[in-house]
């Protein structure tokens, strides 16, 4: 199959979010890391665009986390959700994802290293007209 990623008409923002390091109650220069984005809704196309943007992070700085994806279990007493596939995403820069399918929807998780201080996600979903 070929898709056409180079028209924007095809390409839905989903979703967007801003997060930041907290500085630790009571100390001057320590921070609590960002971590774990957990992306709050479902997507359904296998190609996702996210771009990424961080004001603190040098531009040298290439990684800006790993998406993982991930579906509700269908094995009774396991945890709710498996974790399938890590991709990595770019800092300061626009990445294209294919995902496998194997469910009709599915979550993200998005894994920021401890070092960025601060970071904005913006998820578009492939839905060609």
């Amino acid at each position: 199959m070929t898709i056409d990623v180079s028209d924007p008409d095809n390409w839905n923002l989903m979703w967007s979010g801003t997060y930041q390091q907290q500085l630790v109650a009571g100390t001057v220069n320590r921070f609590y890391q960002i971590g774990t984005v957990n992306v709050p809704i479902l997507f359904s196309s296998q190609y996702l665009l996210i771009n990424t943007t961080s004001v603190n992070a040098p531009l040298r700085w290439t990684t800006a986390g790993y998406l993982r994806q991930a579906f509700e279990s269908p094995v009774v007493g396991a945890a709710s959700a498996a974790n399938f596939s890590s991709k990595k995403v770019y800092l300061h820069r626009l990445t294209l994802i294919e995902l496998p399918l194997l469910s009709s929807t599915y979550t993200v998780l998005i894994d920021v290293p401890y070092r960025i201080l601060d970071i904005s996600l913006s998820i578009f979903q492939y839905e060609p007209n």
